[in-house]
């Protein structure tokens, strides 16, 4: 394993952040910074020899992060995804969170774990390296309730395996539901779009949304629907059966806290595969329907269009907080919140 650190640049508030970067003897590497634990680059080299291509789309500057709204690579808390209104109540007392998207707070609010600075050491050994990451959030961060002691350990192995472990522990009842949001183009960062992605889900009911991409609380069968990609489906394809794209959240199968099969992807065009194992109850699907604009710039600085990469993010349901019928996101004092997300990376014969 090759592991090798530097300065990436400062904050606002002059604050130094690290680049961490991974790579094993397959050529495959990962970068993580210190700040927001943005996963910065996943790299493959198809064959010895050959350059590497980048997977993920990302910025070139700590400004361009502190900025970064489309939330490249960045680990998304307290709760990821949506509340509706912003509002929520625990054990009888009435919580107000910003709402940093049309009528709803989403993904931990306008600063959030993504826009602030991680502990972050890193762990090596000679089948495996990672960085371990740590960050106490206080009492009434982003409006929450509680103080939460937040580490995320990330890994990569000489199986081509990238593991996410999530740990949380509370003095107060509070919701928590963190995710990674990495933006994954497998033809490339560089390629025009993610129609031509081959994807399945191991699902069989996905959550409804309303006008705010907020869940109606219906849990409903994907079967006979353009939401079903039970067996592999161009992505493309779909996206065209449903007016503009994906942006939805899929029951994955099996025992919540399992860790099992959650999602393929496959890029006909060069062989490349990333199947991703979770342990949480969805799996938040984004065709990147928002990417199109002049502020959104990728790797290498272009500007990107929509559908330029797709999201796949393991997390709890959506406005859980608001809905009892849907698995529990409330981490009580004396809990731990635990949560494992992994891809594994291939490179097949191409078609």
């Amino acid at each position: 394993m090759i592991v090798t650190t530097e300065e990436f640049g400062l904050t606002r508030e002059k604050e130094p952040v690290k680049r961490f970067r991974i790579e094993n003897s397959h050529g495959t590497s990962f970068s993580l910074l210190s700040f927001g634990a943005i996963i910065s680059s996943v790299q493959m080299t198809p064959k010895s020899g050959a350059q590497p291509v980048e997977l993920t789309l990302g910025y070139t500057s700590v400004e361009e992060y502190e900025n970064n709204l489309p939330y490249f690579g960045a680990t998304v808390g307290r709760v990821a995804n949506r509340i509706a209104g912003g509002r929520f109540e625990l054990h009888g007392a009435p919580y107000q969170l910003e709402c940093n998207a049309p009528g709803n707070h989403i993904h931990g609010g306008y600063i959030g774990f993504g826009r602030r600075m991680w502990d972050a050491e890193l762990q090596a050994a000679s089948e495996e390296a990672g960085v371990r990451l740590r960050r106490v959030s206080p009492d009434g961060e982003d409006r929450y309730p509680g103080k939460v002691e937040v580490e995320l350990t990330v890994t990569l192995n000489e199986s081509n395996e990238l593991r996410f472990e999530y740990r949380a522990t509370a003095d107060r009842a509070t919701p928590i539901n963190l995710t990674n949001h990495c933006y994954w183009n497998l033809a490339g960062s560089t390629s025009e779009n993610i129609r031509e992605h081959e994807v399945r889900l191991f699902s069989d009911a996905y959550l409804p949304v309303n006008e705010r991409q907020v869940p109606t609380g219906e849990l409903k069968p994907v079967k006979g629907t353009a939401f079903d990609f039970t067996s592999t489906r161009r992505v493309g394809e779909r996206m065209e059966a449903l007016d503009g794209g994906i942006d939805h959240c899929y029951q994955v199968r099996g025992e919540q806290g399992e860790l099992r099969p959650a999602a393929q992807v496959v890029d006909p065009a060069s062989g490349r595969r990333m199947e991703i194992h979770t342990t949480t109850a969805g799996l938040q699907f984004y065709t990147g329907n928002l990417l199109a604009g002049e502020h959104e710039r990728g790797n290498g600085g272009r500007t990107l269009p929509a559908h330029a990469a797709l999201c796949l993010e393991a997390q709890g349901f959506p406005d859980a907080v608001n809905r009892p019928e849907f698995p529990s996101i409330i981490l009580e004092p004396g809990a731990e919140y635990r949560q494992t997300t992994l891809h594994r990376f291939r490179q097949a014969p191409t078609r």
